[in-house]
Order: C-alpha cells, then sequence, then structure tokens
C-alpha cells in the first residue's frame, strides 16, 4: 500500500509540475508546487486510510465472553440444590 500511495503522489506530482511548467510559472515555483502536491496526495491517503480504519473499528461488533455450558449447567445444579436445601430448611 504504501509503494502505491508514493507512486499515486509522485504521479500527481509530476502532472502538477507539468502544468506550471506549461502556464509559464517559474521553475522554483514549479518545483514548490509540485513538493505541496507530494506532501498534500500522502496526507490526504493518511487521513482517509485513518478515517477507514477508525469505520471498520467502530462497525466491528466484538463477541461478549459467554461462560462455557458446562459451568452455566454446574451453576444452575448448585443453585437448585441450595434452594432445595433451604425449602428443606424451612419446612
Amino acid at each position: 500500500m504504501h509503494s502505491f500511495m508514493y507512486r499515486f503522489a509522485a504521479f500527481a506530482a509530476i502532472i502538477a509540475l507539468l502544468g506550471a511548467f506549461l502556464n509559464g510559472v517559474s521553475m522554483p515555483t514549479s518545483m514548490l508546487r509540485a513538493g505541496l502536491v507530494f506532501l498534500g496526495t500522502l496526507v490526504l491517503f493518511i487521513a482517509a486510510l485513518s478515517l477507514m480504519r477508525w469505520t471498520v473499528i467502530a462497525t466491528t461488533i466484538v463477541e461478549q465472553n459467554h461462560p462455557d455450558d458446562d459451568e452455566l449447567e454446574t451453576a444452575e445444579k448448585t443453585s437448585v440444590q441450595t434452594t432445595e436445601k433451604q425449602m428443606e430448611a424451612g419446612s
């Protein structure tokens, strides 16, 4: 992904440089404009990828940890036995 970002940014900078040359802009100004286009394109890529990352994190459903069925059955048996003992003691 990084190489695609740099290639795309370089391509955009070259297009900006050629466009500036064709409009009669001086060499230093054209190079500065191309550099700013290169950096701006990279910043846009980074912002877009960051937004996509947080979107994926926000929309991902995380399953909660549920107790195993064996543990649940054991807990139910224990509570039933405790209730039965309390009822016998009360009678």
